[in-house]
């Protein structure tokens, strides 16, 4: 179980990928906003993207369990239910090679949804941030693809 602050408050999100849709602050958006619209633009396209939340929230992101300061402020976060009666796209818990196959076989308006794990695992890499449970579920979709294992999020 994962804790992240939100203001006086705190959200406990069981698994990233299972409950955490996506994710928005520009220090984490892959492409440049500016260049392609701006904030506003940006936000429009995941409201598209994200159609499956049941709740949005602004919180902060730790990179290290210990520290009381966050890495980044406010990074918009849009949180799915675990509910398969009404996120019909959920999972729940599976084994990796079950989630890596669900992820492979599925795209949405911003391209495969592997891209987007490769891209995941990149940036918490790069942001000094290693979840192992992200790069466990990236290993097992590059194997399942026949992927080499040293290939990263800006190879594909």
């Amino acid at each position: 179980m994962r804790t992240h602050w939100v203001g006086d408050g705190t959200v406990k999100i069981e698994s990233w990928l299972q409950n955490l849709c996506g994710f928005l602050s520009r220090h984490l958006y892959w492409h440049n906003p500016i260049k392609r619209g701006g904030i506003k633009w940006v936000c429009w396209h995941l409201e598209v993207r994200e159609k499956q939340y049941d709740k949005k929230a602004y919180l902060d992101f730790f990179t290290d369990t210990g520290s009381t300061t966050p890495a980044i402020h406010k990074v918009l976060v849009y949180i799915a239910s675990p509910d398969k009666r009404v996120n019909t796209n959920y999972l729940g818990p599976a084994p990796f090679e079950e989630m890596a196959m669900q992820i492979i076989r599925a795209k949405g308006p911003s391209g495969p949804n592997c891209e987007y794990v490769f891209k995941l695992e990149d940036w918490l890499i790069q942001s000094g941030c290693e979840d192992k449970h992200v790069i466990e579920l990236a290993t097992t979709i590059r194997k399942l693809r026949g992927d080499s294992s040293t290939m990263k999020a800006f190879d594909v």
